[in-house]
């Protein structure tokens, strides 16, 4: 879990991604309506990887593309590849940056 301001509303959106034995599953959801409605609106909702995978998805919010805006950054659970999902272009649930500094490595990776 993570919270930072995605969406430039100044309230941190909440950045959650499955835990152990469940598929790479990211929600970002609106802090400002979860607030102001008492419901959890999402922002966006992806799969960061192969949805076959049972690691989870451990996650955190980092300025990858040095814009003043905080970005999504999800490991690969079981591998070590890291996606990075721009602000501007989270809504698609593709990844803007993808590295695998370990190739191979079977112990996953955390971000955040």
């Amino acid at each position: 879990v993570a919270a930072e301001n995605l969406d430039g509303d100044l309230r941190a959106d909440l950045v959650v991604g499955a835990g152990p034995g469940g598929a790479p599953r990211v929600l970002v959801v609106s802090g400002r309506q979860l607030v102001d409605t008492n419901k959890a609106v999402a922002i966006a909702d992806f799969f960061a990887g192969d949805t076959e995978q049972r690691g989870g998805v451990p996650v955190g919010v980092a300025d990858l593309d040095f814009d003043a805006r905080l970005d999504v950054t999800a490991g690969g659970g079981r591998t070590s590849t890291v996606r990075g999902y721009f602000a501007k272009n989270l809504g698609s649930g593709s990844p803007d940056l993808t590295i695998d500094p370990y190739s191979g490595f079977d112990g996953g990776v955390f971000v955040g």
